[in-house]
């Protein structure tokens, strides 16, 4: 490997460290954005700690973000990392309760999302 390849890499390894450095800080501005807009201007009441609700909002964010960078290295192109994504948000989006309570679920359906409660 030369030594221009050998920097070439290097640049291209810390430029994604950095990419991903401020997609999280991305990621974390716009929970605390959203948190600020839902109890500062719309009043929004919680029975529990409003830290507690704006942590979460953050982890989410963050974790939700490091879920996509990670599913994009398995992917070579663009095209596939957007195809892996249904099989990863379809799931959780049917297992979450949002669209049939989790109380009603089917039992098999209610046994695998009971881990995620």
């Amino acid at each position: 490997m030369s030594a221009i390849e050998a920097r070439a890499l290097r640049v291209r390894r810390g430029g994604t460290v950095a990419l991903r450095d401020v997609t999280a800080l991305v990621a974390v501005v716009q929970a605390s954005l959203a948190s600020a807009v839902a109890f500062g201007l719309l009043g929004l009441d919680v029975e529990g700690s409003v830290a507690l609700v704006v942590a979460l909002a953050v982890s989410n964010a963050v974790l939700g973000m490091a879920l996509g960078l990670f599913l994009s290295a398995f992917a070579s192109t663009e095209f596939q990392a957007v195809q892996f994504m249904p099989a990863v948000i379809l799931p959780q989006l049917l297992l979450c309760g949002l669209i049939v309570p989790r109380d009603l679920m089917a039992p098999m359906l209610d046994g695998i999302s009971s881990p995620f409660r």
